[in-house]
Formats: structure tokens, C-alpha cells, sequence
């Protein structure tokens, strides 16, 4: 598989971002008392512990390490510039937008710096820059993996570079245990949280994404070619087995929600794990397994949201709390707002989000990926 054009890929990038979208909506909107009792099952699923932003990282890993598996050398030089190209020019925009909305003064403009060299991944490094802000902590994270992957294609190289890569993926391995038993005895929150949302504590999505990257490269094809020849998987297996794979995350996700998403994130870390395989999972299900459901899934919107998906997870929070702001909806006191303005309000949130990423899709994104292809490797 090479980092191309899939339809089917563009399509997991859009439900990445629709999930986003949900759990932004449910704490800006919704509220947080929105159901009486414990989280049911579909609620769980569409808004339950940021699983959005992990499909993302899945996603990134298995459409990014192929290229690294091959034989010929892969430039790190233009990976990075590629990289760069892809992701720092919009963010470039967003910062400044998110300055100039909460500055006071001429100094204020310095608070967006540290985001600029994606240091919100370190305690007191950056000050807050809501509401833009709470969504970039999985920017520095993602250019983190970036970094660890041209690192890991350098001693891949060398000779002994396979057993020094086995070597350190065990030390991962053991630290991260300690840290899910110890916490590494840190304890101040937002250091705490910081770092599990670091490359250091959300590595396995991005790990579990490369693995199911190798998987496909090498048998992806076979697989299609042989699961096409079975008559229950034709009929509608395929679907039941993809659905499945999603019902076993609902099911995490109700647990999740149950705990409360960031005393998961303290208290039952390695969640992220099984999260990450179910989603590794789907996307290998999705490429190889014969779908009835294929025309849904690789549809023009989805397909469409899927190529403006990173302008979408950038506008979409400002755009949500500006509608709630607008429509004086108020999401701490759940239950106050009539359905009649609510849904209009996330349609409109969510309309407005779309139109704002077409615009900078167009005049910002794209000029700069068509320069990102002349970047040969």
C-alpha cells in the first residue's frame, strides 16, 4: 500500500472526524448531565472518550509507515518537508487567528509561540488559547510520532538496527507499565495528563496502526482476493463482522463513560490499547472484507469531509462554541434547552464548521499539498 489516494481511507478520516465533532457537541452544547443514569450505548459511541482523535492516530500510522517498510531508502529530509507542508501552514493560520481572538494587548501575541513549535505536549509551556486550543494537544503529539518514525527508520538501517529497534520497543514497553502502576510518582495533574497524551502515552495507537500497515502491505491483497471467495462474507459476513468489531468499542467506550473520560485517562490508561486494535481492526476490515455496505461508506460526503478533515478538526470547536454563544445555549444546565433550538444548533455548528474548511481547504490546504506531490521521495 503506498500513502495514496483511498477513498475508503478518506471515508475512516471523515468518521474520525465526525466522532470528534459528536464529543465536542455533548460538552459544548449538550452538556454533561444529557442522560439520567449511566451512559447507554449509543451515546457511549458517538461521544465516549476522544476514540476520534485515536482513529486519527491509527489512521496516520498505517498510511504513513508503509513507505518506511520498503526496500528503497525513503528520504527523511523530504518526509519531514512533506509532513511540514501538510500540517504546519494551516495550523500556522489557526494559531494566529486563536492569538488575535484572545489578545488584550500587543503582548498577547507571544502566547501563540509555544504552540508554534508544538510544546503543548510540556506543562506551563503554552497558555491557553480557547477555545482553538483544546483540540492542538494531538497536533504535537502526531509530529511527535514524526519524529520517532524518521528515528526508527535511522537505526532500521544500521546493521544492527532491527534488535536495537526490538531492544527499545521492550523498554517501552516495561516504562510504560510502570508509569500505567506508578505514574512515574509526578503529581501535578496537568504534568500527569500531559504526558499520557504525550507519544509516550498514546504510542500504541500509533504502533497497533503500523502494525496492521505491515499486515496489509504484505497480505492485504491475498486477503481480499480469498475473503471474496467466501459466499457468507459476500452476503452480508463482512458487514456483520465489521459491525461487530464496532459494537466491542461501544462497549468499551459505555465503560469509559461510566469511569469518566479523564479519570480513565488517570486511573485506567492501557484502555487506549484494546481501543486502538478494534480500530486497527476496522480499517483492515474495511479494505479487505467484501461490504454490502461499501457504497455508504465510500459516498461523496464522507469522502469529501474525509479531504477536509483536518481543516474541519481545526474551525470546528470555535464554530460550536460561537453557535452556542450566538443561540444562548448554555451546556451547564442540561435538559434547559428545547430540542426544537438544539438541533438546529448543531446543524448550523455543523454546517458553518464544513463551510469554514472548504474555504481554507481551498486557499490554503490544497495549493500546498499539490506542492507536497512534486516532493519526490
Amino acid at each position: 500500500m503506498r500513502a495514496g489516494y483511498s477513498a475508503e481511507l478518506e471515508s475512516v478520516r471523515a468518521i474520525a472526524a465526525l466522532f470528534v465533532f459528536a464529543r465536542h457537541i455533548a460538552g459544548r452544547m449538550v452538556g454533561p448531565g444529557a442522560e439520567e443514569g449511566p451512559p447507554g450505548f449509543f451515546y457511549s459511541f458517538a461521544v465516549g472518550g476522544q476514540t476520534g482523535v485515536t482513529l486519527f492516530f491509527v489512521l496516520s500510522a498505517f498510511l504513513l509507515v508503509p513507505p518506511f517498510l520498503e526496500k528503497r531508502p525513503i528520504s527523511t529530509r523530504r518526509f519531514l518537508a512533506r509532513r511540514f507542508l501538510r500540517l504546519w501552514p494551516l495550523y500556522l493560520g489557526a494559531v494566529l487567528v486563536a492569538t488575535a481572538w484572545n489578545a488584550e494587548g500587543l503582548g498577547d501575541f507571544a502566547k501563540g509561540f509555544g504552540y508554534l513549535v508544538y510544546a503543548q505536549s510540556f506543562s506551563g509551556f503554552v497558555t491557553p488559547l480557547e477555545p482553538f486550543s483544546s483540540v492542538w494537544w494531538s497536533l504535537a503529539t502526531e509530529v511527535q510520532f514524526y519524529v520517532a518514525l524518521v528515528v526508527c527508520a535511522f537505526l532500521g538501517a544500521r546493521r544492527f538496527g532491527p534488535q536495537v529497534l526490538g531492544v527499545l520497543l521492550v523498554l517501552y514497553a516495561v516504562a510504560y507499565s510502570i508509569f500505567v502502576m506508578t505514574g512515574f510518582g509526578v503529581e501535578n495533574f496537568t504534568t500527569s495528563v500531559a504526558l499520557r497524551v504525550s507519544l509516550f502515552g498514546r504510542g500504541w495507537s500509533f504502533l497497533l496502526g503500523g502494525l496492521a500497515a505491515g499486515l496489509y502491505v504484505r497480505h492485504g491483497a491475498a486477503w481480499r482476493r480469498a475473503l471474496a471467495q467466501l459466499p457468507w462474507l459476500a452476503r452480508g459476513g463482512g458487514d456483520g463482522l465489521v459491525l461487530l468489531v464496532l459494537g466491542a468499542m461501544g462497549l468499551l467506550l459505555m465503560k469509559v463513560e461510566t469511569i469518566g473520560t479523564w479519570r480513565a485517562e488517570i486511573e485506567w490508561l492501557p484502555w487506549h490499547i484494546p481501543e486502538s486494535a478494534l480500530w486497527a481492526a476496522f480499517i483492515l476490515g474495511v479494505l479487505v472484507l467484501p461490504l454490502r455496505s461499501r457504497s455508504l461508506l465510500v459516498s461523496f460526503p464522507l469522502e469529501r469531509l474525509g479531504i477536509i478533515s483536518y481543516s474541519f478538526y481545526l474551525w470546528h470547536l470555535p464554530v460550536i462554541v460561537g453557535v452556542a454563544s450566538l443561540l444562548g445555549i448554555d451546556p451547564s444546565h442540561p435538559g434547559t434547552t428545547p430540542a426544537t433550538v438544539l438541533v438546529p444548533a448543531i446543524s448550523l455548528a455543523f454546517a458553518v464548521s464544513w463551510a469554514v474548511s472548504e474555504l481554507t481547504y481551498r486557499w490554503i490546504e490544497r495549493p500546498l499539498l499539490l506542492r507536497k506531490q512534486h516532493l519526490a521521495r
